[in-house]
């Protein structure tokens, strides 16, 4: 249907919602163990983020999907070739690093630390230091660790 028959007929094309949610900001960088991390911005509102916001730092865009309401936040760090996606979030000072995967529903904060080849999916909860280990796919569990190591 060509866009004068939208018109006509009154519908409005739908504009799909395509392109970066985010983009790194240059000049808000930190470097961590020899690793630039950069401080993110929204470019859109998603979730309850809206365009302008600043996160946290990310290592690169592959670390932070563009698609789904995920998002890094306050001073929380994910690099390495950690990967966070879905409507996963990672705030306040936690560390997501090496080969770790979180998505689903997962919400990892505080001083939580998750690394390694652990992959969380589910709805879980993490905060305080966590020790990982390499780790299959969890599902629909809570993991609330205060204090470990």
């Amino acid at each position: 249907m060509s866009l004068k028959e939208w018109f006509r007929v009154g519908a409005k094309p739908k504009t799909p919602i395509t392109g970066k949610k985010y983009e790194l900001v240059p000049n808000q960088q930190i470097i961590v163990g020899g690793v630039t991390l950069y401080r993110i911005r929204a470019l859109r509102d998603f979730g309850k983020v809206k365009a302008g916001d600043f996160g946290g730092f990310v290592e690169s865009e592959s670390n932070l999907s563009h698609e789904g309401n995920c998002w890094v936040s306050g001073q929380a760090h994910v690099s390495g070739d950690a990967q966070i996606y879905g409507n996963a979030r990672v705030f306040e000072d936690a560390r997501v690093y090496e080969h770790a995967q979180i998505g689903g529903n997962v919400r990892v904060f505080g001083t939580a630390r998750v690394w390694g080849y652990t992959k969380l999916g589910g709805r879980e909860r993490v905060t305080g230091t966590l020790v990982c280990t390499p780790a299959g796919w969890k599902d629909e569990i809570w993991l609330i660790f205060h204090g470990l190591g």
